[in-house]
């Protein structure tokens, strides 16, 4: 056996993953619900470990600081056990918060409608 079979030998496996190791979020980008999977200036789909619904406060982390938003559920969609996908639409944004999110989208590689 070598040692790398050893070592991940050792480490636990998560149910119904194959990997053993978790994978990496690349581009930076979450919210206090959970990471962003894409995201534009009037929305944004993130992961969630639960079932969202209504109107919610959405804090969105970037390597650039926080921004304070309020957004409207859309739709979930069960992705798993305790993950759901979530479609979010920002509401009440004035256009100084709407160029941030801009920002943000463009900086973390989201495509960005005009």
């Amino acid at each position: 056996m070598s040692a790398f079979d050893y070592v991940r030998s050792l480490m636990p496996k998560r149910l119904g993953e194959k990997r053993y190791t978790g994978r990496i979020q690349e581009d930076g980008l979450y919210t206090d619900r959970g990471p962003v999977l894409n995201m534009s200036a009037a929305g944004l789909r993130l992961r969630s470990s639960r079932r969202l619904k209504g109107t919610i406060p959405l804090i969105i982390c970037s390597n650039d600081g926080r921004l304070d938003v309020k957004a409207m559920v859309i739709w979930n969609k069960r992705r798993g056990f305790f993950a759901f996908d979530v479609g979010v639409q920002f509401v009440d944004v004035d256009a100084t918060t709407s160029q941030k999110l801009m920002r943000i989208a463009m900086a973390h590689g989201y495509p960005v409608a005009a």
